[in-house]
């Protein structure tokens, strides 16, 4: 890989990650600034009462993991879609769309970030959801309410 391959993809990656987290730069390279910002707070304020094992449901790439810094273990699990590719996400575990491979009261909390959306079948992800969490766990989903229309290709709800 020669020095501007290299370049390239530091710059590509700062670029994510201001549009995603929150900096000075964040506020001219996003435009959907105000919305992350707000999200980004809500979640950094509910992480902290986070403790134990916590499951990410559609995890992708873990993007909140380092706001958890209570939990003993954070496991992050995606549904697993031919043709899209997952090099850049941080998935410990595929959900096949039906049962989730963990069992009953597995962990302490569990949370879902703009991802329920693309779930179809809803009622059984939520009988899932529900059966790995301990008695009294926390749960934690947010779903998008301002953003445009994203994934196209490959909305993950298709597949299940």
């Amino acid at each position: 890989m020669n020095l501007i391959s290299i370049g390239k993809q530091k710059i590509n990656a700062r670029l994510k990650f201001e549009a995603f987290f929150l900096s000075t730069l964040s506020i001219i390279i996003s435009p959907t600034y105000i919305v992350r910002s707000g999200l980004y707070r809500g979640v950094t304020n509910f992480a902290q009462r986070f403790e134990g094992d916590v499951l990410d449901f559609g995890c992708g790439s873990k993007s909140y993991e380092t706001l958890f810094t209570k939990a003993k273990s954070y496991i992050g699990i995606d549904i697993e879609v031919s043709g899209y590719s997952h090099k850049d996400n941080k998935v410990d575990f595929y959900y096949d769309g039906k049962s989730l491979s963990f069992p009953d009261n597995s962990f302490d909390c569990i949370v879902c970030f703009e991802i329920l959306e693309h779930v179809f079948n809803i009622e059984e992800g939520y009988v899932e959801i529900f059966r790995v969490l301990k008695p009294n766990g926390l749960f934690l989903g947010t779903l998008p309410v301002v953003w445009e229309e994203y994934e196209v290709a490959y909305d993950f709800a298709k597949a299940i």
